[in-house]
């Protein structure tokens, strides 16, 4: 589904860049891909939107929806994504920085599902308050 939008038009709408994302992350019965340092960033340039998908995450969602369909092995998955050594893609999906973990409580970060956040290991949360 998204490989064919994406070899028909390059120029997607970020309305459909969304449609194709949520569907095929429906597919992968998945809620979200983990997110990415620069990601918002990248996202702004290309669609002006950080919540839009790029072409490339697009293509790395096509990847996987491939992937559940035909079956491929976890180490064939790797190689069709260029994923440098994890061990696993469970260690990849789940890989946390050391220390204790935070939740940013912000405003723009929308409600905080409090039980889901302390099972996922925040401990304390924090409010940006001032701009630079």
């Amino acid at each position: 589904m998204i490989s064919e939008a994406l070899a028909e038009n390059e120029e997607l709408s970020n309305k459909e860049r969304t449609k194709l994302a949520d569907q095929a992350l429906s597919e992968l019965d998945m809620e979200r891909l983990d997110a990415q340092m620069g990601q918002g960033a990248l996202r702004v340039a290309e669609t002006g939107d950080p919540t839009v998908p790029t072409l490339d995450e697009l293509a790395d969602l096509a990847k996987l929806a491939g992937a559940e369909n035909e079956d491929v092995s976890e180490n064939e998955l790797q190689r069709q994504l260029n994923l440098a050594s994890p061990a696993s893609l469970e260690e990849l999906r789940t890989w946390r920085p050391p220390g204790t973990l935070g939740i940013d409580v912000s405003r723009h970060q929308g409600t905080v599902n409090w039980a889901t956040a302390k099972a996922n290991g925040a401990r304390f949360a924090y409010i940006k308050a001032t701009q630079s």
